[in-house]
């Protein structure tokens, strides 16, 4: 597992302080005890559970603000670092956009709720020693809501003063601002640009709202418009399979019509296969990264009766439609897990070839194509066939070549 994925303790200690100042709990077990019901309602609400009521805003029951940033904020913090590391070993050149006065990055956080995303980010810049150093981090976390902000403040104050000696030593100054103002795809668009644009958990809350994939996907335009020339933006949504199949379709409608380029997760801008003629309603896609959770989330999942091993989610990183990256034809994405039946291993793989379900016979197994057994949903796979040993069936021979190109840190 990539170290940064293991959660940083200091910052555990934060969410944990904060929470039981908030509650008025005098100790972790306490808070469990109070709002573990709490917690496990939540998360059949975001799972979109049968019989549980869709959650519009984690303010709408009084502990939900509580039980959110207890359990899910952790997670869901590591995922933007996690599209970045993706965005490295997808498209190199594009990793991290350079500022227009090549000093100042500026960031825009849509729907920003408790800065979830924003905490991530000074996370990131403070642990990855791949994130750029000699900046200035300028970030906007815009939200209807000003409880989830007065949270965000509170969180990123103390942790920044944590973090501040590491940032230092890479000379990086993340300044944060908050501003009150509802989201509204028919209005809301940033007066000025930005160099990363995060729009997190916020399209199905607004299909939620009556708004379609057509409408979003032509607002989503409009704020790439708003991008400076080598920025880009990251779609964040819950890896269930309607919420991911919507932002597909979102996909479909900027990357087909050249509205938008498609960085990651895809390697391709063609329609995505999942919705064409030869996909079905029961596919879909999403990244699923293992983290190590800290004890504090695993104390909750005990107590509720849930497993958070994994971080799941569906993503797309978009940038304007001016320079297509030059992909090996050779790299494919797990875009399944792996399946291993009797004397076989099988995988889908997805590239602009298609979408397609390759196997590898356990006798034919050899050190050229042993990263094939070892291949995870989300990997970056290079694989490379021997002219003349190809068939009509997509079956991976001893002598092809299998590399898994896995996340850096």
């Amino acid at each position: 597992m990539n170290s940064y994925f293991d959660f940083p303790e200091s910052l555990i200690q934060i969410i944990e302080r904060i929470v039981l100042e908030e509650t008025g709990s005098t100790d972790p077990k306490a808070f469990i005890q109070q709002f573990g019901r709490t917690i496990r309602q939540l998360s059949d609400s975001f799972n979109q559970l049968k019989g549980s009521p869709p959650v519009e805003t984690t303010t709408r029951n009084e502990g939900y603000p509580a039980a959110y940033i207890a359990y899910f904020l952790p997670g869901n913090l590591l995922k933007i670092g996690a599209i970045l590391l993706e965005l490295k070993r997808t498209c190199p050149g594009r990793f991290f956009p350079e500022p227009e006065d090549s000093k100042t990055i500026k960031v825009l956080d849509l729907g920003a709720g408790p800065g979830t995303l924003g905490i991530g980010l000074l996370d990131f810049f403070a642990r990855n020693p791949e994130a750029p150093r000699d900046r200035i981090v300028d970030y906007l976390a815009v939200d209807r809501e000003r409880g989830p902000l007065r949270s965000f403040e509170k969180l990123f104050d103390r942790y920044q003063a944590v973090v501040t000696p590491s940032l230092k030593n890479r000379k990086i100054e993340f300044r944060a601002r908050t501003e009150l103002r509802p989201i509204d795809p028919k209005r809301s668009l940033p007066e000025s640009s930005y160099d990363l644009i995060m729009v997190g958990n916020l399209i199905n809350e607004l299909i939620g709202q009556g708004f379609t994939t057509i409408e979003l996907s032509n607002w989503i335009e409009l704020l790439i418009g708003k991008l400076s020339p080598s920025g880009f933006l990251t779609v964040i949504e819950p890896a269930l399979r309607l919420t991911s199949r919507n932002l597909l379709k979102i996909r479909d409608q900027l990357a087909e019509q050249r509205r938008a380029l498609v960085l990651a997760p895809c390697l391709h801008q063609h329609a995505c296969p999942i919705l064409g003629p030869a996909g079905s309603e029961k596919d879909w896609c999403h990244h699923d990264i293992s983290w190590k959770a800290p004890d504090w989330v695993q104390n909750i999942d005990r107590a509720i009766g849930n497993r958070k091993e994994s971080l799941k989610f569906s993503y797309l990183v978009l940038s304007k439609p001016d320079q297509e990256p030059v992909l090996d034809p050779n790299l494919w994405r797990a875009v399944s897990e792996r399946i291993e039946t009797r004397g076989k291993r099988e995988v889908f793989l997805c590239n602009l070839k298609g979408r397609i379900r390759y196997y590898l016979l356990d006798k034919e197994v050899s050190p050229l194509n042993r990263a094939f057994t070892e291949i995870e949903r989300g990997d970056l796979l290079l694989l490379k066939e021997e002219p003349g040993t190809g068939d009509a069936k997509p079956r991976v021979h001893p002598d092809w070549q299998a590399k898994i190109f896995p996340l850096e840190h």
